[in-house]
């Protein structure tokens, strides 16, 4: 495996450097509703295999904001087994302006939960809902991720 990878979750960049990274290729959607989750499991699984292999990966979106900024939590919370809130503050620490989405931070929250059997409760962004109804919205998430 090459040194470098590339996790692109675009649908404007083609791979352009086949011969110089590994790439993992991730087809985004513009929609509101666009759910993450379904990739968590293989993002992780890429990043440990690379890492393993001595080598770092780039994850990247359109921005950087919402979509790889949410992938990348779900890879230290999965693969650092760090809670949400510890992987939010130290990739806040790196990069300034992460703000997932608040379906992508439901699906990070559910995450959590399977994996650790808690939930952080502190609000991460300025635009999530901190309201009982959108933890509680995390169950029907959470049950769709534990059958991939």
């Amino acid at each position: 495996m090459r040194d470098h990878a590339h996790v692109n979750f675009t649908s404007e960049y083609e791979d352009c450097f086949p011969s110089h990274f590994v790439y993992l290729r991730l087809r985004a959607r513009v929609k509101s509703s666009e759910r993450l989750g379904p990739c968590f499991d293989q993002v992780a699984d890429f990043v440990i295999k690379v890492q393993h292999a001595g080598g770092r990966v780039l994850v990247h979106c359109q921005e950087g904001i919402s979509r790889s900024a949410a992938l990348v939590l779900a890879v230290m919370i999965m693969n650092e087994m760090q809670t949400l809130n510890q992987a939010f503050d130290v990739l806040r620490s790196a990069r300034l302006v992460i703000e997932p989405s608040s379906n992508f931070l439901r699906e990070l929250r559910a995450l959590e939960r399977r994996l650790f059997g808690v939930l952080s409760t502190r609000r991460l962004t300025p635009a999530e809902k901190a309201s009982t109804d959108d933890l509680e919205a995390s169950d029907d998430i959470d049950e769709e991720l534990t059958r991939h």
